[in-house]
């Protein structure tokens, strides 16, 4: 109650007296949500639960796309938030995962890891080294600093750093996300060397400690929520052992970093959203005639999918508070702003799979794949063919670096065993689609899966076979429920909603891509696209 006073107070201080009848040129103010994990038919799902002012308000008074998907496969969180902002795919961006393998340096390299750099705020300055500088292609941020000549305000926040560093960009005047070891908010020393001062001070009211002192209960009354599992289904990971409500945080917590449980609920969407409104105004955003942006990442209900599934009470619970965190954003937005100089977005990193063992139980056939298995019979095959290895250097994330080095040594064509290989995978169980490097560098493809796979590979840190599954197969893990590495549309099917500032009560059912997100405010606010964004126009706004 503390919190929502305060926010009270602020609207009084801030608030308009009566909105402009007249609608600027461009927008002052662009917030940009983005959600882990939040798959289309969330929205429809979910819709009976949502209160008039959060999401129904956007489809009723905004424009929503109803056919937008993810235009690459395995889309991890690291290549969907790059993709968003570049307007482009992996095979252009190059952040093709949280992880790769580097075949120079024959070791795994980290999206954002980057030593030179410290953590400012952490007590431990080695505790979060990163930067953006691995993505190859410049941002919407970057595009509208360079427009401005520095002038544009442009903030990212986010609860893990992979996704405010990345959603960001290289010129970005702020990006905080929450050090789960002691509750702040920090960043890079690549993008400042101190917090300012409104950060210091949000930090000081600890409100990731008074958030760890509540406990998780639905919303409403857990028989009303029809539309998921019962809350004790049995392949749900949970919480320590613990999978159904309520969810007590201070028990939950572990002593080495004892925030994360709050990245895991919903009460961590809430604390990105405390610090989303607190940023808008102490760095008084939207309010002179430059067009400034705030990119915001909801995480946690990406962590509750994995924990518990897609189709578990505690997701559908997430989402409902998460309906009211964009109800919150919109009021204070129209508050603060005025409706007709801001607008938001909102859309997804991707959609999710239906969990596995769901699948068995329902006659649909849900398998898993094991890749290790895979990777280890293909390594046999190759010595029998070829002769002693290894001759597979790496595997991750549906693709297999094949020991190069070793391949050269032995006067091998690279194409010629990256086909051997394709040609055997395709033969086991569960495999859908077998592409090669080779493949992916010299043909276009008018398949939707193998295009998919193709945007997905990037030649300088790709691997050099890459495997799609049958519908319903997922590849085996442990601490997953649900994934959503697939190409398949329940993975690539988001919702994409504009509302504000110019924008048409409308929908718009064309087949679209969120690499049309960015081209779109290029052109609303007159800038320059992102070095490598193609994507298509859409038109959200009033003649």
């Amino acid at each position: 109650m503390r919190i929502i006073f305060s926010f009270i107070l602020l609207f009084s201080l801030s608030a308009h007296s009566l909105f402009s009848q007249t609608i600027p040129k461009k927008p002052k103010l662009i917030v940009m949500v983005v959600v882990e994990n939040m798959k289309y038919e969330y929205i429809s799902r979910f819709y009976p639960h949502f209160s008039d002012f959060g999401f129904k308000k956007i489809i009723k008074n905004g424009t929503s796309c109803t056919n937008v998907h993810i235009p690459f496969a395995y889309a991890n969180p690291t290549s969907a938030y790059t993709s968003i902002v570049t307007g482009s795919t992996p095979a252009e961006h190059g952040i093709i995962g949280n992880v790769w393998y580097n075949r120079i340096l024959k070791k795994e390299e980290f999206a954002i890891l980057d030593y030179a750099y410290n953590c400012v705020g952490c007590v431990n300055k080695k505790l979060f080294q990163v930067c953006p500088k691995k993505n190859l292609l410049t941002t919407f941020t970057d595009e509208l600093e360079l427009s401005s000549k520095g002038h544009a305000k442009t903030f990212s926040v986010g609860l893990t750093p992979e996704s405010a560093v990345l959603m960001g960009g290289r010129m970005s005047d702020g990006v905080f996300w929450l050090d789960d070891k002691q509750g702040n908010w920090v960043t890079s020393s690549y993008f400042d060397n101190k917090l300012p001062q409104w950060l210091v001070a949000f930090n000081k009211k600890k409100l990731g400690d008074t958030y760890l002192s509540k406990t998780w209960t639905s919303k409403y009354p857990i028989a009303k929520y029809t539309q998921s599992l019962p809350d004790n289904t049995a392949f749900e990971i949970g919480f320590a052992g613990q999978n159904t409500f309520p969810y007590k945080l201070s028990a939950l917590q572990n002593t080495f970093s004892p925030y994360t449980i709050l990245t895991q609920t919903p009460f961590g969407n809430t604390f990105t959203k405390d610090l989303a409104l607190n940023l808008i105004h102490r760095e008084k955003l939207g309010q002179d005639s430059q067009t400034d942006l705030l990119t915001i990442s909801f995480t946690a209900l990406a962590e509750i999918t994995h924990k518990f599934g897609s189709l578990s009470k505690e997701v559908q619970d997430c989402m409902i508070h998460l309906d009211d965190e964009i109800n919150f954003l919109i009021r204070f937005l129209e508050s603060q702003i005025g409706k007709e100089n801001f607008i938001l977005v909102v859309t997804s990193t991707s959609g999710v799979e239906a969990p596995t063992e769901y699948l068995k139980q329902t006659k649909n056939e849900g398998r898993e794949f094991k890749l290790i298995e895979a990777t280890y019979i293909l390594e046999k095959y190759l010595e029998t063919k070829y002769g002693k290895g290894p001759w597979i250097e790496y595997y991750r994330s549906n693709q297999i670096y094949l020991n190069r080095d070793r391949i050269e040594n032995h006067n091998i064509s690279l194409r010629s065993i990256q086909e051997e290989s394709a040609l055997f995978l395709q033969k086991l169980a569960g495999i859908h689609t077998v592409l090669t490097a080779e493949a992916m560098n010299n043909h276009g493809f008018n398949d939707n899966i193998k295009q998919r796979m193709s945007n997905s590979y990037n030649q300088k840190r790709s691997g050099d076979i890459f495997i799609e599954l049958m519908p319903g197969w997922s590849e085996q893990t442990v601490n997953k429920v649900a994934q959503h590495s697939s190409t398949y549309t329940e993975t690539t099917h988001v919702p994409l909603l504009w509302y504000g500032w110019n924008i048409q009560a409308q929908k718009i059912h064309t087949t679209l891509s969120t690499t049309s997100i960015i081209p779109t405010l290029c052109e609303i606010i007159g800038i320059q696209r992102p070095n490598s964004s193609y994507g298509t126009y859409i038109n959200i706004t009033e003649q």
